[in-house]
């Protein structure tokens, strides 16, 4: 059995204190396995089982507390963007242009969008790095409407009664 390397009074305090000051449960628990070895001396297969973790996840925290201290102890957050092309600002920019045509009644296709992106990284992407860039901005797929925007329905109605259809007959009813 390995013995536990002693831990000064003032390393015990900033545990607790750590610990106290938690602001996620992550935190919480990975200052609790310390202070937990520390104040009453658990095993880590007891600290484990307490916390409901495996025992390398305790071994850890301890090793990283053993090496670089309570600033080695913080848990690092996780997820973000690590593959990204340009940054988000980057993209809002990109799009700002598209925006403004789309807004004065443009018909805006992606492989525009595409385009501009593939030279603004200077390589070549798929297309699904465009579709989820779009998503991440809430654009979606809007069809212009059926209807023109000058079109006169009494116009309309009028030349579809006094208009020859193919049959050579008049008026449509």
């Amino acid at each position: 059995m390995r013995l536990y390397k002693p831990v000064s009074e003032r390393d015990q305090r900033k545990v607790e204190t750590s610990m106290q000051k938690a602001t996620t449960k992550l935190e919480y628990q990975h200052f609790q396995a310390l202070w937990l070895r520390i104040r009453f001396g658990m095993k880590t297969d007891e600290i484990a089982t307490a916390q409901g973790v495996h025992q390398s996840t305790v071994k850890r925290i301890h090793a990283h507390f053993l090496g670089g201290g309570i600033a080695a102890t913080i848990p690092q957050a996780r997820g973000g963007r690590h593959r990204e092309n340009i940054s988000l600002e980057m993209e809002t920019e990109l799009l700002r242009g598209f925006t403004e045509r789309a807004q004065r009644g443009d018909v805006i296709i992606t492989r525009e969008i595409w385009r501009a992106y593939e030279q603004q990284v200077g390589h070549q992407v798929p297309c699904s790095t465009i579709s989820r860039l779009l998503q991440r901005h809430h654009w979606r797929k809007i069809v212009p409407g059926r209807v023109h925007p000058e079109a006169n329905a009494a116009r309309q109605e009028e030349f579809k009664k006094n208009s020859e259809t193919l049959s050579g007959k008049r008026g449509v009813r």
